[in-house]
C-alpha cells in the first residue's frame, strides 16, 4: 500500500511523526566528532571527510543509523514493488532513469520539459 492507502486503510489507528534532518553540527555530534577549538591540520581533515559524507547520505538519524545499503533496498522496493508492479509500467529503464532523475532535483524546482529531456521521452509523456 502506498503511504496514502495505509492511512486510509489504519484510520484512528496511526501518527504522523515528523523529523527534521540534523544540523551538521549535531551530525558531527552524532558520529562523535570531536568539535574542540581551534582545529589541527588532522582534525580540518576529518570534519572535511564527514562533511562529504553529509553530503551524500544527509542528516536524517534513521539514514545515518540503518546505512546507505539499506537505503538503497528501501528505494527499489518501493519504485518497483509499489510503482511499477501497481502500474505495470513497461519501459524500465526510462522508469528508473526518470526517477533517477526527479530524486536529484529534490531541493530544486524541476519542470516537466527537463525531465523529459533528460529521459529523452515527449513531454506530454510525462505529464500524464
Amino acid at each position: 500500500m502506498l503511504s496514502g492507502e495505509l492511512a486510509t486503510s489504519l484510520t484512528g489507528r496511526h501518527s504522523d511523526f515528523i523529523l527534521f534532518p540534523f544540523s551538521f553540527r549535531e551530525y558531527l555530534r552524532f558520529k562523535k566528532v570531536s568539535e574542540e577549538v581551534p582545529l589541527s591540520t588532522r582534525r580540518i581533515a576529518e570534519v572535511k571527510v564527514e562533511l562529504e559524507k553529509y553530503m551524500e547520505v544527509g542528516g536524517f538519524p534513521e539514514a545515518l543509523m540503518i546505512g546507505k545499503d539499506q537505503i538503497d533496498v528501501i528505494y527499489n522496493d518501493i519504485l518497483f514493488k509499489d510503482v511499477v508492479f501497481r502500474y505495470k509500467i513497461r519501459e524500465l529503464e526510462k522508469f528508473k532513469d526518470f526517477s533517477k532523475s526527479l530524486i536529484s532535483y529534490y531541493s530544486t524546482e524541476v519542470s516537466l520539459s527537463k525531465l523529459a529531456k533528460v529521459i529523452k521521452v515527449d513531454r506530454k509523456t510525462i505529464d500524464l
